[in-house]
């Protein structure tokens, strides 16, 4: 069992801890993170609000011998997240630009763990998901925020549900969603053609909600 009572203070408990605990079950140490959006201070939501993952993904790599990269365009975002996560600076990369860029170029190593909380708009999620797509695997755990397929979500931004549909009809299914963030595992299902209609339907649903709330 993943302990965290020695980690730093963060939000967005339950998502974090159920991600970090079924990374850990897989692969306990060495792992390789990739955040998309960084933890911002002054310029976010605060620990509540944005959750902070940075920070928790650095306690747990150099706790357990693993490497983050976290990536956002805004380079103040970044100036932040490096003064937020100092205590674990040596096991994190930060990088300013294009997040889609990023990945797809620069980074090599397989993916472990990919969270995807970058802009709003649902299709930037899914070109960064698809920019990632050589570096994960059947056993990389795919986290996105501000995203839910179960529930309403609140706030009306939904900026993983064009991802989701796109690894859904690979075979990958939903193992979390708590209103706010979904988690998805590779279970090798083939969905049938009524479940493909059932699942885009809702998908444009949900994407003409986004749209007529303003979230793009």
């Amino acid at each position: 069992m993943l302990d965290f009572s020695k980690a730093p203070c963060f939000g967005r408990v339950e998502g974090l801890k159920t991600a970090l605990t079924m990374l850990h079950d897989i692969k306990p140490r060495g792992t390789v993170i990739v955040e998309t959006g960084t933890t911002r201070g002054s310029l976010g939501g605060g620990v509540e609000g944005d959750g902070w993952a940075t920070l928790l993904f650095g306690w747990y790599c150099k706790s357990y011998e693993g490497k983050i990269t976290t990536i956002d365009i805004v380079p103040e975002a970044i100036e932040e997240c490096k003064e937020i996560t100092k205590d674990y600076s040596d096991v994190i990369s930060y990088r300013v630009g294009n997040s889609v860029e990023i990945i797809a170029k620069d980074l090599n190593e397989p993916i472990d763990l990919l969270y995807l909380d970058s802009a709003n708009d649902p299709q930037i999620t899914l070109n960064e998901l698809k920019a990632a797509e050589s570096k994960i695997s059947n056993q990389t755990i795919i986290y996105i925020d501000d995203t839910s397929l179960a529930k309403k979500r609140p706030g009306g931004v939904c900026k993983g549900i064009l991802a989701h549909k796109y690894l859904f009809d690979k075979g990958w299914r939903i193992v979390f969603d708590n209103g706010d963030q979904i988690i998805m595992k590779y279970k090798g299902e083939t969905p049938s053609l009524l479940e493909k209609m059932i699942v885009g339907l809702k998908t444009k649903y949900l994407y003409k909600r986004v749209l007529r709330r303003g979230a793009l």
